[in-house]
């Protein structure tokens, strides 16, 4: 017996960027984190990549594609011990010289 299957074609934009890279990921901590990442400072440090778990700089630095995923992103690995509200600032520049920068909403992590 013959069969036949069908599938949903993937929409515009489904397959990534035609050009655009990740260049550079800044998250810095809008409040006291711990002793070491106070208020404004860089904590790239604390997070790696949802992907393969690399640190931010090693997951761009070994990650020569186009953005394919629009969610690709970064988890925090420890919570904040200063301060449990988190609010960070997200600064992304991208290979077309494009920067994008956004604040995340305030989260209580306990």
């Amino acid at each position: 017996m013959n069969s036949a299957y069908g599938c949903s074609c993937a929409y515009d934009g489904d397959s990534g960027s035609k050009e655009e890279q990740l260049e550079k990921v800044t998250i810095i901590t809008l409040n006291d984190f711990d002793d070491d990442h106070l208020a404004n400072d860089t904590i790239n440090d604390l997070f790696v990549s949802n992907l393969n778990y690399l640190p931010i700089e090693d997951y761009i630095a070994n990650n020569n594609d186009n953005i394919r995923d629009p969610y690709e992103g970064f988890r925090l690995e420890k919570a904040p011990v200063l301060n449990k509200n988190f609010k960070a600032k997200v600064i992304v520049e991208l290979s077309t010289g494009e920067v994008y920068e956004a604040e995340t909403t305030e989260q209580v992590i306990e």
